[in-house]
């Protein structure tokens, strides 16, 4: 079992050199789909596109790709599809004559009102363009736990049918459980040793750890309060001296606010008036309890934070990875990496989406729990995450 993690700032390796084998498909995982039905391909009788666009895939994003549809055929393995999780949904086409006519992309979940947009086609779609999909923001509440039908249906700009799938009633995907809430403690660090010094953890930062939180995690929602200032009044240093006393004070502070399982104290600490002063030759930046398996009164950490200086992209998220439990992604590879991470290079394997910016994460960026870059997080460690959260929500009274 590993009693604490630390997180190092130094050099960073490029993800990019890194290379893979994977697809990208995101296979691997827990939960399914069952069932297809409706109609893969044209459908209808008006105008040209009629003639022309067929559907070719149906996908879902949480943060991780999920295929659930590919050419009429329904694809019943990838990561978990969270409840209470708003998720984008991609709808692939084929459209090879049809260019720039406008399209209405019509998906319908469960026995929720349709969900519609529409869209100058262009001759297909391309998993790396996501303006070549229909893309449908679908809110957190039409995804509860159990199994949920969809239909699709393309239509004209006269409204007549150009392709359709589900129609039928049996096609149909599995939502697992719901992901469940962080709470998420902030506990501001008053720095004795340099005079008291405290972080000012005000709504803009509370607003910056959140969404870097839930941004990577298989999570419903990210609650954030904060504590009383903890006074620390030992030294601590760039190159890790003091951490470990620090974080049993914090372990021992979580403890005596008696609070719930699924609740994490990460302690706020700026040691210097400038992050530049700290970090001159690679620095300690945070420090965890990394138990092996789920720990309640383990589940604190200390992150240091400078205002005018964001944290990299995932560096919180990365935090409570290793207090979840995850390894560390083979990139650079190390003989303290995950020995069974199953992506060449610590690379994430499987198409990512940030819920938050919006944005595609291609299959060049490294698990955040590696020290290369950009990161994202691989569907390995999304979904030892979800399992992990519901062995916490197993604990809660």
């Amino acid at each position: 079992m590993r009693l604490a993690t630390w997180v190092w700032r130094g050099a960073c390796v490029l993800a990019l050199g890194c290379g893979s084998n994977d697809d990208g498909s995101g296979a691997g995982g827990s939960a399914g789909s069952s069932g297809s039905g409706g109609s893969s391909g044209s459908g209808g009788s008006s105008g040209a596109a009629a003639q022309q666009v067929s559907l070719t895939g149906f996908e879902l994003y949480q943060g991780v790709r999920r295929v659930l549809m590919a050419d009429g055929d329904p694809i019943t393995t990838g990561v978990s599809i969270v409840g209470g999780r708003p998720a984008l949904a991609r709808i692939f086409y084929d459209a090879p004559t049809t260019s720039g006519q406008d399209v209405t992309a019509e998906l319908t979940l469960g026995a929720g009102s349709p969900i519609t947009v529409t869209s100058a086609i262009s001759t297909g779609s391309d998993v790396a363009d996501l303006g070549s999909t229909f893309n449908v923001e679908v809110p957190a509440k039409q995804l509860a736990a159990g199994s949920v039908s969809y239909s699709i249906r393309l239509s004209d700009d006269e409204g007549a049918t150009v392709a359709e799938f589900g129609q039928a009633g049996d096609a149909s995907f599995t939502v697992a459980a719901d992901g469940g809430v962080m709470r998420l403690i902030l506990v501001p660090i008053q720095y004795d040793f340099a005079g008291g010094r405290t972080p000012a953890v005000d709504a803009v930062l509370q607003s910056r750890i959140r969404d870097d939180i839930f941004k990577f995690y298989p999570l419903s929602e990210v609650e954030i309060s904060v504590s009383a200032p903890l006074a620390v009044t030992t030294e601590l240093t760039p190159a890790g001296g003091g951490w470990s006393e620090v974080l049993i004070q914090m372990t021992r502070f979580r403890e005596a606010d008696g609070v719930a399982p699924d609740s994490f104290h990460l302690g706020i600490f700026e040691p210097t008036d400038a992050e530049a002063e700290w970090c001159r030759m690679g620095c300690l930046t945070a420090l965890t309890s990394a138990p092996g398996n789920f720990t309640p009164s383990s589940q604190a950490g200390v992150h240091v934070v400078y205002r005018d200086s964001p944290t990299e992209l995932g560096g919180f998220a990365r935090v409570l990875g290793f207090n979840q439990g995850l390894q560390a992604a083979p990139c650079p590879a190390s003989g303290q990496a995950d020995p069974d991470f199953p992506h060449r290079g610590g690379l994430i394997g499987a198409w990512g989406y940030d819920l938050i910016d919006k944005e595609l994460k291609d299959l060049t960026h490294a698990d955040l729990t590696g020290r290369c870059t950009p990161v994202w997080i691989s569907d390995y460690h999304y979904e030892k995450v979800f399992d992990r959260w519901q062995q916490i929500a197993a604990a809660l009274p």
